[in-house]
């Protein structure tokens, strides 16, 4: 999908994207969200590299800092930490 996605539309691909990943991307996995019944909008969406990703992002998110932690990334050993107040809030 994403290949047809910048495909013509984007001059230079291999620069970064937005930190909330590629709008046109957004836009498409919101199309289809709402073709299941998901009222999500492009701007409610965001991208990511990867599940460590995705988790880094959501403990700042909604961890306190100086919580600790705990979850179990089946492709890795344990992951155990604590959320800093200079990466977490």
């Amino acid at each position: 999908m994403l290949t047809r996605l910048v495909r013509g539309r984007r001059a230079q691909p291999w620069l970064p994207c937005p930190p909330q990943g590629l709008a046109e991307l957004r836009e498409q996995i919101a199309a289809r969200l709402v073709q299941h019944g998901i009222a999500a909008g492009a701007a409610n969406i965001v991208t990511t590299y990867g599940a460590s990703q995705a988790f880094d992002l959501l403990a700042r998110l909604l961890l306190a800092p100086g919580t600790r932690y705990w979850w179990r990334i089946p492709a890795t050993s344990c992951c155990s930490s604590s959320c800093a107040r200079s990466t977490c809030g």
